[in-house]
Formats: C-alpha cells, structure tokens, sequence
C-alpha cells in the first residue's frame, strides 16, 4: 500500500511538472513547439518500470486556463484592494472603513469600539488651501491618526472625505474614548509645515460608542459625522453623543431609505388646507399638504418623516413629487368652477439654492396645461438658503416664467425683514405663533403693524393658525387678507377639498398682487 501510495505521489508530481512544463513553453515557444518538447521528454516517464502515455494536449489546455483563472483571481484581488485604498495618503478609504468596521460588528466586536470623524474646518479649506497646503495637512492628519491607532488591537483608520479621517478604536470606557480624541486633537494642530498668510485650521472631532443594539455601520459614521459638523458650528474641539442620538439617526436613516420607495410607490398623499378670505369666508385656494399611507404603520404625519428626509437630504424628492401633484390638480381645475383658485406647495430654501432648481420645476411644469400664476411655491423659513446667489437667480426665472412666491412662517424666527424686501414674494404666511400669541393689545398692535408693512411692500398676507372667532377678529382689525386654520379647515384629503370648494367664487386680492 505504501509503495502504491509512493508511485501515485511520483505520478503526480511528475504530471504536476510536466504541465508546468507545458505551460511554461507554450509562453515562451507557441503551442506546437511545447508539444514536440513535452512529448519527448516524457517518453521517459514511467511508474514500476510500465511507460506512461499521458494527453499532453489536454493538459496543455487545462494548464492555461488555469493560469487564466489565477491570473484573473490576482488581477480582481488587486482592483478591490486599489478600490478601498486613497493612494495619495497610503491608507484605506471610506469603502475600507464601512467593510471592516461591518465585519467588527458582524463578530460581536463593537461594543468595545468608538468611532471618530476628525477633519480640517471647512471654511479653512474653501477660503485658503491651496492644493500643496491642503495636503501637507491631510498627510499631517494622516500621520497623527494611524500613530495613534493600534492596529494590533484591532484598530483601524482611513480617509472618508476630501478633508476628513474615520477612526475605529477599542476603549474600555468613555473617559478613555474621550482622551483619545484629545490626544489625537492637540497633536494635529501641533503643525507648522503648512500656513497660508499665517491662517491655521482649525481641527474638529465627533466621537460615539458603537455596540448599540440595532445601530449598524452606515448610522455610525454618519452620526459622527454629524456630531464634527456640531463641533465645527459650536467652535468645540469635538463633541460624543449617546445612543439615543445614533437611534434616532438610524431611524431617520431607515425612514428615508423607505420614503425614496414609496414616493414612486405613490404612498405619499396630497392633502389640502383651504385659504380664505379674512373678511367674508370665501374661498381663495389653497395648500398642498402630504400624509403617508404606509402600508404597515398606517396614515403619517408628516412630522414622522419630514424631519428625517431633510436630516439625510432627501426633502427635495418629496419637495418635486408635491410640486407635480399640484400641477395636475391645477391643469384639472382649468376646466372646473376652481380654474381661478390657487394651489401652494412647499420647498424649503436648502433645495431653491441647488443649481437645477428651476429647469426641474420648469420641466415638471411644462408636462401639464394651467395659469403659471395659480401655482404659489413656499418658501419655508426651516433652512437657511445654502447659496442665495443661486437661489434669487431661481426665483427670478421662475417669476418670469409666471409663477409666484410667497415666505411661509415670517416670524418664527430665521427670517429677516430684508429677506422679505430682497426676494419677490408676492405673499407672505404670517406664522400661527404670532397669531396665537395676539391676546394683548401690545401684540395685536405688533401684527398690525407687521400687516400694514407688507401691503405698503405690495405683499398680500395669509394668518396661519386661526382657530378662533377672537383671533379672526383681530386679523380682520389688522387688516389681514386671507386666513387659514381649523376655524374654517382641517387639512383634508384633496378630493374632499375639491368637492367643499366647487361652487363657490374665489375673492382674490387684486390690490396687493395677490393673483
């Protein structure tokens, strides 16, 4: 047995280095040559003393797919290393960072890890950093972070953005965890080697402890993240949150993954508020509201998801399907008793400082028939316009266009009155915590003050929250135009909308350009 066993492990060695062989000459000489070669060395070849007559043909052929497949296998090994590498720093990219922080969780790893976001501030980079300065700091930064991360430990770093490093490390507590940062913090600004007209960045952290149940890899970098970005705007060297903060991250996260999903779906519903006159009741318009009928947790409001879509940035695609929504409503109005009503909706000014935001509006606008003016964009006071350049250039093509504007909210706090004067708003939404507030003469003078404004701006004014006889008398004394609120309304489903305001004529306010 032993002898067999000896003459198979020979046979096979031999086969093994005569395909070797094979492979080797058919690079080197071409194919027929390496059969010529092959063959007659292997006449030779023999087990007990019996010759051995082996298909060499075959085996040339199985010797080169298997060098194609082992080439192919190292080529792909190599593309995915280079994919999950920034060449210019020598270390792992964000790809890195996700993979080898999603298989720590996957072995039950996390609780003893915390992770980091640490970056240059951005306004240090746009106003100064030339593309030599820039990555002297990002190497500097580099090189801090990975001297203080064990990698034998199981620590591990890599650059996540054009600024900004992730660090995955294993703490035994939070007051560890937090002296890391620091470290790691006080050595970064500890750097001369790059200043431009002796500006320095500052460097900021966001920290938070991963182990929490539920959380996974793509809520934990993205929390730190956030928690920088908090650092930054507060001017603090870096900032940790608890887990409640990264549960309501993943909850947004998971939220908006679903709405992107439903809104092609058609789960998003339109609901109306009707707008109406301040002095007679009769209907003007009204605005464009949304409910989400999900299928598993029921009717939403849209302070369940709203909120979340705007904290992952995904408010405009919501923002576009309303818009689309009130256009068709709008072109079936056109032959009804409503074709001299308008429609509102709102977008929040983050999305009317994105570059494409009139071409979308326009397109989506050119796909129905109706009046330009009927259709009333909102301009809510929730977020501060990311570029107000853009945003008046927005503005001023869609008033060309035909469409009007109105400031939703004014007075609850972000708006200015220079806000009001500088863009073209055709109506202003007094906010319904103002109206609410006026049950002292000194307010009640205050709102119709801040009403008397508007109309000497040519602006016509809608009061928000009108819920009682009191508080519509006083808009009517301050000389309120339209009202809205659940003295007269609820928001309702748009049919039903529909059907309550058929029939009647609009009073519109031609004197303050309100159609």
């Amino acid at each position: 047995m032993r002898k067999d066993s000896s003459e198979k492990k020979n046979y096979i060695a031999a086969i093994s280095a005569m395909t070797a062989l094979c492979l080797l000459l058919s690079l080197i000489t071409g194919a027929e040559s390496a059969y010529a070669i092959v063959e007659e060395a292997s006449e030779e070849l023999t087990i007990g003393g019996v010759p051995v007559v082996v298909q060499w043909d075959n085996l040339l052929l199985t010797a080169i797919a298997i060098f194609f497949v082992v080439l192919f296998t190292m080529q792909r090994k190599k593309a995915i290393k280079a994919s999950m590498s920034d060449h210019s720093l020598e270390m792992g990219n964000i790809t890195f960072f996700k993979q080898r922080l999603e298989k720590e969780l996957a072995k039950g790893n996390a609780e003893a890890y915390y992770i980091y976001y640490i970056g240059l501030e951005n306004g240090y980079v746009r106003r100064f950093c030339g593309t030599e300065d820039f990555m002297l700091w990002m190497q500097h930064l580099a090189t801090v972070i990975t001297d203080n991360v064990k990698t034998a430990e199981g620590d591990f770093s890599a650059r996540v953005s054009d600024g900004s490093f992730a660090a995955a490390v294993k703490c035994d507590c939070e007051q560890s965890a937090e002296e890391w940062i620091e470290k790691v913090l006080e050595l970064a600004a500890d750097f001369e080697g790059a200043m431009f007209i002796g500006a320095k960045p500052r460097i900021y952290g966001g920290m938070c402890r991963a182990g929490v149940e539920g959380i996974g890899t793509e809520t934990l970098l993205y929390t730190a993240q956030q928690f920088f970005i908090h650092a930054e705007e507060e001017g603090r060297h870096y900032v940790c949150g608890d887990s409640d903060i990264a549960r309501k991250h993943e909850e947004h996260r998971l939220i908006a993954k679903d709405a992107v999903a439903a809104i092609k779906r058609g789960e998003f519903k339109i609901y109306m508020q009707p707008v109406v006159t301040a002095d007679g009741g009769a209907f003007a318009g009204a605005e464009a509201l949304t409910r989400w009928d999900h299928p598993q947790r029921g009717l939403l409001m849209p302070g369940s998801y709203v909120e979340a879509l705007a904290d992952v940035g995904i408010i405009g695609e919501l923002d576009y399907y309303v818009f689309e929504q009130v256009c068709a409503f709008l072109e079936k109005w056109e032959k009804t008793s409503l074709k001299n009503m308008h429609l509102s909706c709102n977008f929040t000014r983050l999305i009317i400082g994105n570059k494409d935001f009139a071409d979308r509006v326009i397109q989506i606008a050119n796909r129905y028939k109706f009046e330009r003016k009927r259709a009333i964009i909102e301009i809510t006071e929730d977020t501060m316009i990311r570029s107000a350049k853009t945003a008046m250039r927005n503005i001023t093509e869609l008033r060309e266009a035909g469409f009007r504007f109105s400031l939703d909210d004014f007075g609850s706090g972000c708006t200015s009155f220079a806000d009001m004067m500088e863009y073209p708003f055709s109506l202003i939404k007094v906010d319904r915590n103002i109206v609410m507030s006026g049950v002292t003469e000194s307010k009640r003078r205050i709102i119709k003050d801040l009403i008397t404004m508007c109309h000497d701006m040519g602006k016509a004014v809608i009061c928000e929250g009108v819920e009682t006889e009191e508080q519509l008398e006083m808009v009517k004394l301050a000389g309120g135009d339209f009202v809205q609120g659940f003295y007269f309304y609820k928001p309702m489903p748009a049919e039903e909308a529909e059907r309550i305001m058929k029939g009647t004529l609009p009073q519109l306010c031609d004197e303050h350009g309100f159609i």
